[in-house]
């Protein structure tokens, strides 16, 4: 099998074995890739700071997770996630929605720049942002974060409240 040009994933267990039975995990660690079908700890490149953990960007791997609508985790490694980095998921064109979990407190700029295919960021109780009309606002609607490239609305205006646009919060649009 030449893994690098492995293109179908399939769900182990609707084939009713588990993902270190497949004949072609072997192979694929022996070249270098991470395989798993546990989305917590193999997906996300961290940063461990204070205690905390700073989602960095996806790794380079083989799963069986949908990377299309990504669920990011409360915790990682045994890490509260509070943090999405600067240009985390920048140019993910396969992205098309994200749910964050109420830990994240910090976005940082360009997070989802480049992301043209990503129509919803679902918060869960999430206090520090909200989504509105295809654009992510910090909570109180004074910070203009990100404006999805997706969004088919001919126009835009930003709200009266906000008083900070970030530099790449049209990136793509």
């Amino acid at each position: 099998v030449d893994v690098s040009k492995v293109e179908t994933y399939v769900k182990a267990e609707e084939i009713g074995v588990s993902l270190n039975e497949l004949p072609i995990t072997s192979e694929l660690r022996a070249n270098g890739f991470s395989v798993s079908d546990n989305a917590d700890s193999i997906c996300f490149d961290i940063t461990v700071q204070g205690g905390e953990a700073i989602i960095t960007g996806l790794k380079d791997h083989v799963c069986l997770h949908n990377h299309n609508n990504l669920v990011i985790p409360d915790t990682l490694d045994g890490y509260t996630v509070t943090a999405i980095a600067k240009d985390a998921f920048a140019n993910q064109s396969g992205l098309v929605k994200v749910v964050v979990p109420a830990s994240v407190s910090e976005i940082g700029n360009g997070a989802f720049g480049g992301c043209n295919n990503l129509k919803d960021i679902e918060f869960k109780s999430n206090d520090y942002y909200v989504m509105e009309n295809g654009a992510l606002y910090n909570a109180d609607r004074t910070l203009l974060h990100t404006y999805l490239s997706s969004n088919s609305a001919l126009s835009f205006t930003v709200p009266a409240t906000v008083q900070h646009v970030n530099a790449n919060a049209f990136k793509s649009a």
